[in-house]
């Protein structure tokens, strides 16, 4: 089965996504599952009935598994509602073929074919990855980024704020070793936050001096506290604020 990623890279899928299928029937009408490699191989044979333990993809000793939520690929609203799911959670968006939603059995079938497809892919990067890591030397324990990533992502954001308070004095201060640590802080900072964030942007901007540096930092900021409460509809007006700032001159 050929998969075509419309989000995340065929060469290098994520481990997680979402497939979605288009009804022979009906174009407008998508179906969708969500995919995952787990980390930790599970058999989930051994807790589900016959029916849907005969349809899961086959995996040996040497795979890893991958697991469609639901197995049977159900309706979802339409592409966008799909775009904006990938976008916000950073998956992989995988257009899979049309398929008959009036065959149960078939759409059962057609979900697990393309879970087996997706965790192929998978498994190909993977592979030359993990032979890398046993040759490659393992970096060094960075202390600041462990703690980033066991943030949860409230707490991020108030190490965001933080971190753009110590740029900013340092950079109204003429303190370029006090610039470059915050910026190196914030970079490993970065590395944990959704892209929909813009976070290159934000350090970008909050880095400029002046009145137009600071009005832009808060600008973003406040732009990622509104993503992470889902209050979207705020989103075009602070855009608008921050289209404005950066054409100010």
């Amino acid at each position: 089965m050929d998969l075509v990623f419309e989000r995340g890279d065929g060469a290098s899928p994520r481990g997680h996504g979402l497939l979605y299928f288009r009804s022979k029937s009906d174009p407008s009408a998508l179906l969708a599952t969500y995919v995952i490699v787990p980390p930790v191989r599970i058999d989930l044979a051994k807790y589900m009935p016959a029916m849907l333990a005969a349809q899961l993809p086959a995996a040996d000793s040497d795979t890893i598994g991958v697991i469609p939520i639901p197995p049977l690929a159900e309706p979802v609203p339409d592409h966008q509602t799909l775009e904006h799911l990938a976008e916000m959670r950073d998956e992989d968006l995988v257009f899979a073929g049309d398929v008959d939603p009036t065959s149960l059995a078939g759409l059962m079938s057609t979900t697990a074919e393309a879970s087996r497809a997706y965790l192929t892919l998978f498994q190909q990067r993977r592979e030359p990855q993990i032979a890398a890591s046993r040759q490659a030397p393992q970096p060094e324990l960075d202390v600041a980024e462990v703690l980033y990533s066991m943030l949860p992502d409230r707490d991020r954001l108030a190490e965001l704020t933080k971190l753009l308070g110590q740029l900013r004095y340092a950079i109204e201060g003429h303190d370029d070793g006090a610039t470059e640590d915050a910026v190196g802080n914030l970079r490993k900072l970065g590395r944990y936050l959704p892209p929909t964030y813009r976070f290159d942007e934000l350090v970008q901007a909050a880095a400029l001096p002046g009145e137009q540096g600071s009005r832009l930092a808060q600008l973003y900021l406040e732009r990622c506290y509104r993503l992470s409460e889902q209050a979207y509809g705020d989103l075009e007006g602070i855009d608008q604020q921050i289209r404005d700032a950066r054409s100010a001159a």
